[in-house]
């Protein structure tokens, strides 16, 4: 082991909200590619959202980030080019 201690956080029961990004996220993904498709394979659920994560992070604007998408956003915060700060 490096030495790094990791400790769990577990959200309360019934309490989505402390955990609202990826509630979001997890909504998102299930209505626009679990609900969308009908699957015939594996590899075509692999495929599908390999694509549709690509665009999630590379093409699509998110309003949280000043309408960038997260890719591009982030190399702005990297380059020094946002106010807004990067999470560990």
């Amino acid at each position: 082991m490096c030495g790094t201690a990791i400790q769990l956080w577990h959200i309360q029961p019934g309490k989505p909200d402390q955990n609202a990004l990826i509630e979001r996220y997890t909504r998102t993904y299930r209505t626009e590619v679990l609900s969308a498709y009908v699957f015939e394979a594996l590899d075509q659920v692999r495929e599908i959202s390999a694509e549709w994560l690509q665009s999630y992070n590379e093409k699509r604007p998110h309003d949280a980030l000043a309408g960038l998408p997260p890719t591009t956003y982030r190399a702005q915060v990297e380059a020094g080019n946002s106010s807004m700060k990067l999470s560990p």
